[in-house]
């Protein structure tokens, strides 16, 4: 909306203006498979398990604060976000925290998000 704005402020309206819009938005428009594949990502964790060990990490990871961070603010593209040096290792990182605390949960009796039941 703001880049739409600020192009018929400073064009006007019409071919011209929506040549230099679409140029300017470009960035925009390539990243929103990256936007969708971080979307699904959170979905999968939030409906599947604990949010507990995307906390710890967060806590302990500099790198993983700062990507949440930036996906929550828009001050970085999805693009540049996940592209970031170090994010495998980070990734694997959550990946198996995850898997951890699940299969400790199925031992114990439990899934992720339903209280154990207390003797």
């Amino acid at each position: 909306g703001h880049l739409a704005a600020m192009t018929m402020l400073r064009h006007g309206v019409g071919r011209e203006a929506f040549r230099i819009f679409w140029r300017d938005c470009h960035e925009f428009v390539r990243d929103i498979w990256h936007g969708r594949l971080v979307r699904r990502a959170t979905n999968l964790v939030s409906h599947r398990f604990s949010l507990g060990p995307v906390v710890a990490l967060a806590k302990v990871e500099p790198g993983f604060r700062t990507a949440l961070y930036d996906c929550v603010s828009g001050r970085e593209t999805y693009r540049r976000i996940l592209q970031r040096p170090g994010n495998l290792r980070i990734a694997l990182r959550l990946g198996g925290a995850l898997l951890r605390e699940k299969l400790s949960r199925r031992s114990h009796g439990s899934e992720a998000g339903t209280p154990t039941p207390r003797p």
